[in-house]
Order: structure tokens, then C-alpha cells, then sequence
């Protein structure tokens, strides 16, 4: 037995490497001794720091397979993989303790023997000793922002985010760690809020086990998912698919609800939602006997991709003319093209929840309507701050026309029909600016964009998804505690099938 009678960071990271020893901590020698408590929390905090640090450094240092001298002792790199995690969970009891002024209890087990890599993460002593801590810590969240490039579906790629998503990963992570609630793991040790990359780890396989490694209890995966993500393939995450929870679709899901044309056709299948008539063009259509055969002659059509980002190649096209050079352009990038119907009248969106225990339903929050469009089009949020072109309605506003409860009522239904984890958002627009005119459900986004404001000269950055919050009293803190707590196990979203 390896007894840690000091907080020093030479014993706390060294000597708990010590093969086939348990080490716990011992307070007998320590001052203020009070039963096995130790009392001294801000000390231990700043030991944890430093022996993170250590095993920072000695990552660096050490090589798969292979026992590299560290400190004067002989360590596999697993054996810091488990570190990790134990000093991830026994810092985050040590700051509660520090956060209420309180004595903190390391229970003897916290630290548990080290075996082989490969069998690590599944050995029981170690698994009871980290379920042991789950229960005591706080939740910690890591964000994953998108470092893998989308695959190449039907000769059809998704762009990809030119930054990953790494601004409204920054603005999640920094707003959950000031909030309270969960701790956040960075990648930074000390991240600074002006530097976007300090806040969140990559998607692929490397960044997850990154994020798990430092103690991460729930991902969020501000980023796009498909079915050959790590999130479902990896085998390195399969012992951590019922400890760790994820805010995001399920990869299967996301991947085939990507698809705007074959979503269309599941609604129209479905006879119960309002959509403007639609179709697809393929290269080498010709483009006038299409429109004929869907009865578009004549009239204004938007030309969009079948997979798409944000407002990229969606175009109002007012002629034939117009509507060949602008589809020709996207027959570049997608053997595939989306006509559809335009819609004259006032644009709309709503955010669909998923079911929490609080809510056990889909339910749609305020809606929020869009004004300032260009050239028909709402401009993408990059390019316009949605608080230049966008505010909520009122619930007097919503109570006075019946349409927008239908409305609500369609978004929500969508999303349960596509049995969605996270939050979906619905772009809605009726069909003439005519009194009383109806909404049609025009475009599904799964992964709708989160940026809010928190971190500092980000004031104007509220998403959509943040003004309807604000309808129901919400800042962007409070929806994103909500968010997290319909979070799924990784298990569920594995599970996750189509019908």
C-alpha cells in the first residue's frame, strides 16, 4: 500500500503511477485533522492543478505500447489516461467544496490500481472507483467543435463550417462555466475567452477521448454528425456509452435527415403538414419540363442544394433564364438540386425541444418571426446578426392568428415523427402576405447554429434559437442548462433507428 500522507503533486502524480499498489489519501499527518477529512481544500486544489499539469507533460513524453522513465518511474500510457480521469473527478469535488467552503472527503478508493492499457477502462476496481466519483462530482461538459471533413453521400458533401464551429462552441462553454451547474473541460488550462479554440475539443475519435480523459460527463456536439462518426463507431468510447451523456442527433438520424429532399417527401408522405410543393432537379434535367410537370411555369422558384449550411446556393430565381445559370452553378457541387415553390409572405422560425423529465414532450418554444430579407432571402447569421432581422412575437401576437399555433403545433409533430435528441429548428413562411395566409414548413435544421452572447464584445451574437428562449424569460445561460438536461446517454443515440 502507497499511503499519500502530503498533497504534494510529486506524490499525488508520481507515485499513484506505482503499478499494482492502491494509493489513497491519508490526513493523519495533515493539520486539522478531523476523521479522515481534509480540511485544507484550497491546498489540495492547487496539488490537483499542478499534478495535472505533470501528467500534461508527461503525455508528451510517453508512447503507446511503450514504458518510458518519468519522475524515476516506469509508466505505460494508459496509466496516465486513468490519472487523468481520477485528478478530472477529484478536482471537481475539490471545487465544490472550495465553491461552499466545506471539507471535502477523498474516499480511499478514488484512486484505483493500474493494469494493463487495454483492459483499463473496463477493469471493475476502476469502473466502481469512477462511478464511485460520478456520484459525488459535479457534471463537467466538453464541447466538440467540427474538425472532421462531412462525407461524400450520393456525390453530395455537406460544406463544411470554414472554423469548425468553434465561436458558438466558445460561446456554450463559457457561458455553462460562468452559469454553475456543470464544470467544462477545455483544452486549455486556463482558456481565455477572447481565443475561440481554447474552449472546445475537435470530433474526431482523438478530441472525444481528449474530452473523456479530462473528466467530461456530457458532450455536446456542436458539430455535424453522420453515421460513420466516432461518436457511433468508436470502439475506445464503447465503455463510456452509459456514463456519458451527449447533446446532439443521433449520428444515423443526422446523416439521413440531412437529405431536405428526402425530408420533404417523408412529410408529403405523412398528409399532416403544410409544405410548399417541391422537387428535384437532376444534372441534365431540362429545367422546363420540369417546372411544367410540377406546375411552377411562370412563377418565382428558389433553386437550394440537397444538403446545405446555412443560406449556401439558396437563390429566388424570378425567371427561367435565371434558374438555369444559378442551378447550373450548383449541379457543380451536387448531381442534385432542390426546386421549390417560394413563398411570398412573412418568414417565421421555430425551435422544437426535445422531451426532458421536467417535459416529457416535443414542444415548440415562441416563435420568432424575420424581416429585412435579400433579394427574398433572410441573409445568413455570418453575414447579419439575427438581432438585425429577427425578434420574437409576443404571446398577444401569437394568440391573435390561429396560424401560428397550427404552425407550432406542425414543428413540434416533425420533430417527433423524426424522433429527434436535441434541438431541431423549423423555417416557416406563408404562402402570400394575405391575411390569415397559412405557414408552410419550408426547411428542417437539425443542428441549429447556438451562438449566444456571454463572452465579451460578443454581445450581438444571440441565435435564433436564443430570441425564442428570450420569449419565455430565458437568457442564453438558462437555455443552455436546459438543453443539457435532455441530453441522451451515448448509448441511446447509438440505438437511435430509422422506422
Amino acid at each position: 500500500m502507497t499511503t499519500l500522507s502530503a498533497v504534494s503533486p510529486a506524490e499525488l502524480a508520481v507515485k499513484v503511477f506505482a503499478r499494482d499498489e492502491r494509493c489513497h489519501f491519508n490526513t493523519e499527518n495533515s493539520p486539522k485533522n478531523n476523521g479522515g477529512v481534509f480540511d485544507r481544500v484550497d491546498d489540495l486544489h492547487c496539488a490537483l492543478v499542478d499534478a495535472s499539469n505533470i501528467c500534461q507533460r508527461a503525455e508528451v513524453e510517453l508512447h503507446e505500447n511503450t514504458l518510458t522513465n518519468f519522475k524515476g518511474e516506469l509508466f505505460e500510457i494508459a496509466q496516465v489516461d486513468v490519472l487523468r480521469i481520477v485528478i478530472a473527478n477529484m478536482t471537481s469535488i475539490v471545487e465544490r467544496a472550495l465553491i461552499h467552503q466545506t471539507p471535502v472527503e477523498l474516499p480511499t478508493r478514488c484512486i484505483p490500481p493500474v493494469v494493463h492499457h487495454r483492459h483499463a477502462m473496463r477493469h471493475p476496481v476502476i469502473a466502481s472507483s469512477l462511478r464511485l466519483f460520478s456520484s459525488q462530482m459535479k457534471p463537467r461538459l466538453a464541447v466538440l467543435y467540427q474538425a472532421l471533413d462531412p462525407p461524400v453521400l450520393n456525390g453530395v458533401q455537406k460544406p463544411k463550417k470554414p472554423n469548425g464551429y468553434v465561436d458558438s462552441c466558445a460561446d456554450i462553454a463559457y457561458t455553462v462555466a460562468r452559469s454553475g451547474g456543470f464544470a467544462v473541460a477545455t483544452p486549455a488550462a486556463t482558456p481565455d475567452p477572447a481565443k475561440d479554440a481554447d474552449w472546445s475539443f475537435g470530433d474526431d475519435e482523438a478530441g472525444i477521448l481528449d474530452a473523456v480523459r479530462a473528466g467530461a460527463t456530457h458532450l455536446w456536439a456542436n458539430t455535424v454528425l453522420f453515421k460513420e462518426h466516432p461518436l457511433q463507431t468508436s470502439a475506445a468510447l464503447d465503455a463510456h456509452q452509459d456514463d456519458v451523456r451527449v447533446v446532439g442527433q443521433p449520428p444515423l438520424l443526422a446523416e439521413t435527415y440531412d437529405d431536405k429532399a428526402l425530408v420533404n417527401r417523408i412529410l408529403k408522405e405523412q398528409g399532416r403538414f403544410t409544405i410548399p410543393v417541391s422537387c428535384l432537379a437532376n444534372a441534365g434535367d431540362d429545367l422546363a419540363a420540369v417546372l411544367e410537370r410540377e406546375q411552377l411555369s411562370g412563377r418565382p422558384v428558389i433553386a437550394k442544394p440537397v444538403r446545405g449550411r446555412g443560406s449556401h446556393g439558396v437563390k429566388l430565381c424570378q425567371s427561367l433564364d435565371e434558374l438555369e445559370r444559378h442551378v447550373q452553378s450548383l449541379w457543380k457541387e451536387s448531381p442534385s438540386v432542390i426546386l421549390e415553390e417560394y413563398l411570398a409572405g412573412q418568414e417565421a422560425t421555430i425551435t422544437v425541444m426535445p422531451p426532458s423529465a421536467e417535459r416529457p414532450t416535443y414542444w415548440a418554444m415562441p416563435i420568432v418571426t424575420r424581416f429585412n430579407h435579400v433579394a427574398g432571402i433572410a441573409p445568413y447569421s455570418g453575414v447579419v446578426a439575427v438581432t438585425a432581422n429577427s425578434r420574437t412575437l409576443t404571446e398577444e401576437e401569437e394568440a391573435a392568428d390561429p396560424t401560428y399555433k397550427q404552425a407550432s403545433r406542425e414543428c413540434a409533430g416533425v420533430a417527433e415523427l423524426l424522433k429527434t435528441k436535441a434541438p431541431i429548428r423549423i423555417d416557416i413562411r406563408r404562402f402570400s402576405d394575405e391575411p390569415g395566409s397559412p405557414f408552410a414548413l419550408f426547411d428542417i435544421n437539425m443542428k441549429p447554429n447556438m451562438t449566444g452572447p456571454g463572452r465579451p464584445g460578443r454581445e450581438d451574437q444571440a441565435s435564433l434559437c436564443a430570441l425564442a428562449a428570450s420569449g419565455l424569460g430565458w437568457d442564453y445561460a438558462k437555455l443552455l442548462q436546459e438543453i443539457l438536461q435532455s441530453a441522451s446517454t451515448l448509448r441511446e443515440l447509438r440505438s437511435a433507428k430509422l422506422d
